[in-house]
């Protein structure tokens, strides 16, 4: 509770993150904006960005079998 105050302040990062990095958003949820990217880049220079169309903010919940396809291909795809 000592911290809630601080909640929505941005996180601060002594270097970027290097590696591979996957933000997926719900096509109809505005979590992720495109004016939010380049921000995100500048932390995560090899941010790939996927969107599952008809998912909201729960996407895992809104499309599961989706959600599931976007991650094992992120992740068993070469160079990860």
């Amino acid at each position: 509770h000592q911290n809630y105050p601080h909640l929505c302040e941005a996180v601060a990062f002594e270097k970027p993150f290097i590696k591979p990095a996957l933000f997926i958003s719900g096509g109809k949820s505005n979590y992720i904006l495109e004016t939010d990217k380049p921000q995100i880049r500048a932390q995560f220079p090899r941010a790939q960005f996927e969107t599952i169309r008809n998912a909201g903010h729960w996407l895992h919940a809104d499309a599961p079998e989706e959600f599931v396809r976007v991650v094992m291909t992120f992740l068993t795809t070469d160079g990860h």
